[in-house]
């Protein structure tokens, strides 16, 4: 080997002894944190999330600390809320929770963050306490896109019956009602469930036992690619997510083509027509008082058809009115105000018109957030989400699952569909198959029921006051607490 190979070879290995050195001690030297109780400053916290600490002071009232954020709030179109969240609730850990801000001069940003000695109780970036929900609004309207119209033709007679009769539920025959199902009277040999609101069809839904084709010859289970190449691109969902959906003048339509017969539909709303002069009015007055109880109470007042009223008799409350596409809500999530979404048309305030606000000739005010999706989609998104479920035998049916709801009422689905979905309206304390029909469950310090899924009738097996958790069934006894009971059907 030359000399000059040598010394080049010798440099290299020097290089690489080098490199592994600093390797070996970069590992040492890397403390490992497996919980957030591990870190013991503000530095070592700011230096874990990648961003580079510069000083802190402390004050008896708070303690500033200088910083420079690896991220902004919000960037290029992304929220990095989740992240700030974790540095303030990390950072809060470690001062014990009193009273903090964050400054990054370098990108003019400050975080006044207060706690109660146990917790974050609120925070403001740059002074707004709304900023994630703001950026994400602007960036709504900057990108927001109508939905289109979508043309129909020959639209089922059921159906149109609907639509000629302006939705009223009472015009329109829909055959034999079997069961109820979260708010959906089931006409399960027609094929049909409605749901009614304020005396107008909200949502009817076709299922597989309705043959008939529903719109454009489509009928429940008509191939996904078959529905594009009939109606166009979806306005709604996709084919890979298993639910699209079109809305024309008159209504809104969606088709879901699971695997399953009990999840498998064609659903439909109607398009409703409203005037948004008092509505206007109500969030005028919001704006200037911040008076939520007023609100909810005015709109209540006012429009008897919202589907969904939340109220925790606290701070949080929502309320939902998804045909018109509005939907109020107060802490329950950082959009505390009142949320548009796409099924709107109308005024926000007796001066402001969403209009005019999508095509940027005014700003929507503080409390009022825009999205650029349907409210009607998301309904329908949240009613298929109680049929998704494992593949499973629930706890000795092979015919039946039987799952709770936020409620603890009891939800009964037939697997196979051979019989009507059905509910059991109770605060269910426990249950159990004792065969592949007969439910038993309890209530507690009300007593013991046999729920027959098949005929839909309950049976009386005890009553009283005791706490009655059922623990198995055994050889025709049913145990509970520390007793049983003979079973006889």
């Amino acid at each position: 080997m030359s000399k000059s190979k040598k010394i080049i070879f010798g440099i290299l290995i020097i290089a690489i002894i080098i490199i592994l050195i600093v390797y070996i001690i970069n590992i040492v030297n890397k403390k490992e944190y497996t919980s957030v109780n591990d870190f013991k400053s503000v530095k070592e916290v700011i230096k874990y999330l990648d961003c580079k600490y510069i000083d802190e002071s402390t004050s008896e009232d708070e303690t500033v600390i200088y910083l420079k954020l690896k991220n902004k709030p919000y960037e290029n179109g992304t929220s990095y809320e989740q992240f700030y969240n974790q540095l303030m609730g990390m950072v809060a850990n470690v001062l014990e929770f009193k009273n903090f801000t964050l400054v990054d001069n370098s990108n003019n940003i400050r975080i006044n963050v207060t706690c109660d000695g146990t917790k974050v109780t609120d925070y403001n970036i740059n002074g707004s306490k709304t900023y994630f929900a703001d950026m994400e609004k602007n960036s709504v309207i900057e990108n927001f896109k109508p939905a289109e119209i979508t043309n129909t033709s020959n639209v089922c007679d059921m159906l149109n019956n609907c639509i000629k009769n302006d939705w009223n539920y009472s015009s329109i025959n829909f055959g034999t009602q079997e069961s109820t199902f979260l708010e959906y009277n089931i006409f399960f040999d027609e094929g049909i469930e409605v749901r009614q609101v304020d005396g107008k069809i909200f949502n009817i839904v076709f299922t597989d036992k309705f043959t008939k084709p529903v719109i454009n010859n489509l009928s429940v289970g008509s191939d996904f690619t078959n529905v594009v190449n009939t109606l166009g691109t979806p306005t709604y969902g996709n084919i890979d997510g298993g639910i699209i959906g079109y809305k024309t003048d008159d209504f809104y339509i969606f088709f879901n083509n699971s695997d399953n017969n009990y999840n498998k539909s064609i659903s439909v709303y109607r398009v409703e027509k409203y005037d948004t002069t008092e509505f206007a009015k109500f969030t005028d007055t919001f704006l200037e008082n911040k008076n939520s109880v007023e609100l909810l109470n005015n709109l209540i007042s006012n429009w008897k058809d919202y589907d969904s009223y939340y109220n925790d008799m606290g701070d949080a409350k929502s309320l939902r009115y998804t045909l018109k596409g509005i939907e109020i809500k107060f802490n329950v999530d950082n959009e505390h105000g009142i949320t548009l979404y796409d099924d709107f048309n109308g005024n926000i305030t007796p001066d402001l018109s969403i209009g005019q606000v999508i095509n940027k000739e005014k700003e929507l005010p503080q409390y009022v957030y825009v999205k650029n999706t349907s409210l009607v989609y998301i309904n329908e998104e949240e009613r298929l989400q109680h049929y998704i479920f494992d593949d499973f035998t629930d706890e000795g049916s092979n015919n039946f699952v039987a799952l709770y709801n936020d409620n603890y009422n009891l939800l009964i689905i037939s697997l196979d569909n051979k019989y009507p979905k059905s509910e059991i309206l109770e605060n269910i304390n426990s249950k159990i198959w004792i065969d592949d029909n007969n439910l038993a469950y309890s209530v507690a310090e009300e007593g013991i029921y046999v729920y027959n899924a098949v005929k839909r009738q309950t049976k009386e097996i005890i009553k009283g006051n005791s706490d009655y958790n059922i623990s198995k069934y055994e050889n025709g006894r049913l145990y509970y607490d520390d007793t049983n009971i003979k079973i006889e059907l």
